[in-house]
């Protein structure tokens, strides 16, 4: 594959993919800050993907060892990890797996979960397409898959304690883990750590906005306040409509609850 400025490497003639370019799977995560490729990106013949995929040192990209970022909002949004900007998570594991869960903000957003309705092993998950769904007081929300693969296993924990999908987001409370079709195409299009931080904040700012108008058209006063900490349940003021109507823009949700039938 030759680079847009066609830039080779000196010693080998192979042409170095520079930062800003489709890049390397391994660049991406952080593992590599470059990446000589002779291949094309084909990630299956690559000797060093293989190396690098069963590696045991790479389990300190694991969450356990990830820094923990805050929001001013107070949502964590740990390093190593990739954002879906339908508020999922994505983590390299072991064999060439990407766990998924669902994130601090939109563990919030969602508030208390009743059930969580997961992929079965086995069944092959389409990215842009409707993955997994969480059962809460104000209705249904049907998230969509952050990239697609064949799911490997699903977090049957989630089943006896629906609420540890927002307790402990980023570990336990995890939802599958798949093996994505094309590793590198899935994290094209996901956002690394540093990038979904700021992202973050701007969802709460968007957030605060959206409560505010619905709140005041309903005529209650505001329930946030510009630079407070967000709750663990942000949406409990509002009415169960508007509510449901806030949670499906933020998670780009189709309306499968009261919010189908609302004229």
């Amino acid at each position: 594959m030759m680079t847009s400025d066609g830039n080779q490497d000196r010693r080998t003639g192979q042409p170095i993919i520079p930062r800003g370019e489709f890049p390397c799977v391994w660049m991406t995560a952080g593992v590599l800050t470059f990446r000589l490729c002779d291949r094309n990106l084909d990630c299956a013949t690559c000797p060093l993907e293989s190396a690098l995929r069963n590696s045991p040192g790479l389990s300190a990209k694991t969450p356990e060892a990830t820094r923990q970022k805050t929001t001013s909002g107070g949502c964590l949004v740990p390093e190593g990890l990739f954002f879906h900007p339908g508020h999922t998570w994505v983590r390299f594991c072991r064999g060439g797996e990407f766990a998924v869960g669902l994130d601090d903000f939109g563990g919030r957003v969602a508030g208390q979960v009743d059930r969580v309705r997961l992929p079965a092993g086995g069944e092959y998950i389409r990215a842009g397409e409707t993955a997994f769904a969480i059962e809460t007081r104000g209705g249904t929300l049907e998230l969509t898959a952050p990239f697609s693969g064949e799911v490997n296993l699903r977090n049957q924990a989630l089943a006896d304690d629906p609420e540890l999908l927002r307790r402990a987001p980023y570990g336990a409370g995890f939802l599958f883990r798949a093996t994505p079709t094309d590793p590198a195409r899935a994290l094209a299009g996901l956002m690394p750590g540093a990038a979904a931080l700021e992202w973050t904040e701007e969802q709460e700012r968007f957030l605060r906005a959206l409560v505010d108008v619905a709140t005041v058209r309903a005529g209650a006063a505001p329930t946030l306040n510009d630079g407070g900490l967000l709750s663990d349940d942000l949406l409990a003021g509002v009415t169960p409509v508007k509510a449901e109507r806030i949670r499906n823009w933020i998670f780009n949700a189709p309306f499968t609850g009261r919010e189908a039938t609302e004229k």
